[in-house]
């Protein structure tokens, strides 16, 4: 009997230092920091980080994005290792890290939607401009996304200066309603003529009017993006700020900062003052300097169309009363401008603006 009591009390204590241990491990287990989200959070890092060592590569023709998040179908390796993309993905601005006008972190990617379609002249630098804009946005934390832009596939020849975009129709999936969510900025990179035209062109103009005017979206224009919906859509007219009216032959004129402003844009540009150039001079039909919400950043002393020179705004910004921002230049006719560091500064600087990046 003495025996059986001795071993039912080893058995009871054994149960006690095993519900013990038991306890002591859940305890453990509830205390210790779970590693998913750190290891979700190195992937998205990754992801970020990824399309921009590839920025020097190929200018883009399969249509991948500088990052990650927004390594949708096309996209570079680094970019489908990113965040979600937009196929198969959550929408950037979500999950997938992606930023958008409204609800973009500071400290993620500018998100820019490329878009270069020609229905009118086509500059070829719309194409050749692409690689270097890949790497100046690569180092300036913005992602351009090229899947809705016209591209040179590798080993071929760009089309030729003056060839437009009509044998080939534009991606406008994302010139839908709320297609542009997940963007902070617009990019038209010489866009000429009717950009949206076809049977759902009212579709395409109003998702791109509802993105700045009432999501506080951005939007870029070079060079003949004054070339766009210059005989009709009067919206994009007093977006822009002015239609193109004329132009001079590739020659050399005077830049200089428009005295008495100040702006982010150009401290961060870093643009000489004065600033002599080659360029395609453009006249417009108004004068920027006359509009409410308007600032004429630079000032172009050049030969005017009819003859002789003239000066007239060659950049600016619009503060469009709904929130959104706009910045544009006359700069960017050959490649060559955009080979010029300082329109690359430009351009990257007013990218930042217009995504609500600076003030």
């Amino acid at each position: 009997m003495k025996h059986l009591c001795l071993m039912a009390l080893r058995t009871y204590e054994s149960w006690l230092l095993l519900s013990f241990a038991l306890a002591i491990g859940c305890q453990g287990n509830a205390s210790k920091p779970s590693t998913t989200g750190a290891a979700g959070a190195g992937a998205a890092e990754v992801g970020a980080g990824g399309g921009a060592g590839g920025a020097g590569g190929t200018s883009g023709g399969a249509g991948g994005s500088t990052s990650g998040g927004a390594g949708g179908a096309g996209g570079s390796p680094a970019g489908s290792g990113g965040g979600a993309g937009r196929e198969g993905g959550a929408p950037d601005g979500e999950d997938g890290g992606g930023a958008s006008a409204d609800t973009g972190a500071p400290g993620g990617p500018i998100k820019v939607l490329l878009f270069n379609h020609t229905a009118g002249y086509g500059h070829q630098s719309r194409l050749t401009a692409i690689p270097l804009l890949m790497a100046a946005a690569a180092a300036n934390n913005i992602d351009l996304d090229l899947r809705y832009a016209h591209t040179t596939m590798p080993g071929k020849a760009p089309l030729p200066e003056g060839t437009n975009d009509s044998a080939t129709p534009p991606d406008l999936s994302a010139f839908t309603p709320g297609g542009l969510d997940g963007y902070d900025v617009v990019f038209f990179l010489n866009t000429t003529g009717n950009v949206f035209q076809g049977a759902d062109e009212a579709v395409h103009q109003q998702a791109l009017q509802d993105f700045i005017d009432q999501h506080h979206g951005g939007f870029v224009g070079a060079h003949s993006a004054a070339d766009t919906y210059d005989d009709s859509w009067p919206w994009y007219q007093d977006m822009i700020g002015s239609i193109y009216s004329g132009h001079s032959n590739v020659v050399a004129g005077t830049v200089r900062k428009n005295p008495g402003v100040t702006s982010v844009i150009l401290s961060e540009a870093m643009v000489p003052d004065p600033w002599q150039r080659m360029e395609e001079w453009y006249t417009f039909g108004r004068d920027v300097r006359q509009l409410t919400g308007f600032t004429a950043l630079l000032l172009a002393n050049a030969p005017l169309p009819t003859g002789g020179v003239g000066e007239r705004p060659s950049a600016w910004l619009h503060e469009v009363p709904g929130g959104g921002r706009v910045f544009y230049t006359g700069f960017g006719h050959f490649v060559a401008a955009f080979q010029e560091e300082a329109v690359m500064r430009l351009l990257m600087a007013g990218v930042k603006w217009a995504a609500h990046r600076t003030d």
